[in-house]
């Protein structure tokens, strides 16, 4: 005769009741979290591809600000700031 309750089920019933505990206590925040955190734990490739877009992000948004997108308005005084807006709206 075979028992009802063998230890490798009571541990699952008991693994999942943890679980499913865990689940409700736990907000939807932390569980997407948890979900993010361990999708990226288990990449390989994805994570080497996440490096490189963060590298170009840093680039394209960080360096090149300093070269290309210079401040219009910086160095002048208030009248003048007001001179060049005022010209530049009329256009």
């Amino acid at each position: 005769m075979t028992a009802i309750f063998s230890p490798h089920k009571f541990c699952y019933l008991a693994e999942t009741c943890t679980f499913a505990f865990m689940k409700l206590s736990q907000s939807w925040v932390a569980r997407v979290a948890r979900f993010y955190y361990e999708g990226f734990r288990q990449m390989t490739w994805g994570r080497t591809l996440w490096i490189i877009i963060g590298l170009k992000l840093l680039i394209m948004f960080g360096v090149l600000r300093l070269f290309f997108f210079r401040p219009a308005l910086g160095g002048l005084d208030r009248e003048q700031k007001i001179e060049r807006v005022g010209d530049n709206l009329s256009r």
